[in-house]
């Protein structure tokens, strides 16, 4: 994994990419985004052991600050991507960047921008097989 990529996008990629942890977070089929499964563990069996913080919506929070995208429609469901965060491609982490004040917006994105048009269906991610 390249060492440049900040501590948390290299730890949130363990995460994500750990069997262990399949049942709280994990890859979606295609591996451009992942999910968390349960906020609840997460803040329970997760958090307190990687980062400073235990509470989910810091987490969040700390997503939104490297610019990743909610992509589920579903309130009580929590899909993410950004398009340096992918399964087995660690090379891209290095790209992924933390938002400064004087970036303003997102990433990539102009101040009008809504983020709706990165939101897709259930079915897009877990297509019935």
């Amino acid at each position: 994994m390249t060492e440049s990529a900040s501590s948390f996008v290299r730890k949130l990629y363990f995460l994500v990419s750990d069997p262990a942890n399949t049942h709280i977070i994990s890859w979606v089929h295609n591996g451009t985004a992942f999910e968390v499964k349960s906020p609840k563990m997460m803040e329970l069996d997760i958090l307190p052991k990687f980062f400073r913080h235990s509470r989910f919506q810091s987490f969040v929070r700390q997503l939104n600050f490297y610019a990743f995208k909610k992509i589920s429609r579903e309130r009580s469901s929590w899909v993410y991507s950004h398009k340096f965060f992918q399964y087995d491609k660690p090379h891209l982490l290095e790209h992924l960047r933390r938002k400064t004040y004087n970036q303003g917006s997102m990433l990539g994105t102009t101040p009008g921008d809504s983020t709706k048009k990165h939101m897709v269906s259930q079915d897009t991610l877990y297509p019935a097989q």
